[in-house]
């Protein structure tokens, strides 16, 4: 299904991965892919995702990611794809 992603192995649509800096260690966990770290104030992470069959990300197009913290907040960053 286009337009989807997630972290869940078990899932069709398994395709991000989330590291504490662009060389650093995936920190997806082994078993499901479940993501869970902490993040200090001000600081950050680097989000990687699939283009299955480069069909995805196009010029143009709008990519929003959502992320749901321990507290059951969240914050959504929106990008366009040059």
């Amino acid at each position: 299904m286009p337009g989807v992603w997630d972290t869940s192995s078990e899932s069709e649509f398994w395709v991000l991965a989330v590291a504490p800096t662009l060389d650093g260690a995936i920190l997806n966990a082994p078993g499901t892919m479940a993501v869970n770290f902490p993040v200090a104030d001000g600081g950050s992470f680097v989000v990687f995702a699939s283009d299955y069959q480069s069909s995805e990300f196009l010029s143009g197009r709008t990519l929003t990611l959502t992320a749901t913290f321990a507290d059951g907040s969240t914050a959504t960053a929106v990008t366009t794809v040059p």
